[in-house]
């Protein structure tokens, strides 16, 4: 048998899902930013006091207007 034959038939039989007991929660990031808040990342993600900026959000942009001068450049710029 290949290595990749005794995973599926371990994945078949259930025996590749962790047991809840080791299995880690992953925190909801999705939940912690609103459709119209700025989803700029304000810390790193796993740590405590990670957070979004929550601003109201540029139309037509997932930041706040300060945000996307840190994340856009206008083609001006570009080329110089």
């Amino acid at each position: 048998m290949t290595r990749n034959a005794v995973i599926g038939k371990a994945h078949r039989i259930g025996l590749s899902q962790p047991s809840p007991a080791k299995a880690k929660p992953k925190p909801a990031m999705v939940a912690m930013v609103s459709d119209r808040g700025c989803r700029w990342p304000i810390g790193h993600p796993g740590e405590a006091g990670f957070h979004f900026c929550g601003a109201q959000a540029a139309p037509g942009r997932p930041y706040c207007t300060s945000h996307c001068a840190l994340a856009y450049r206008n083609k001006d710029e570009a080329a110089a």
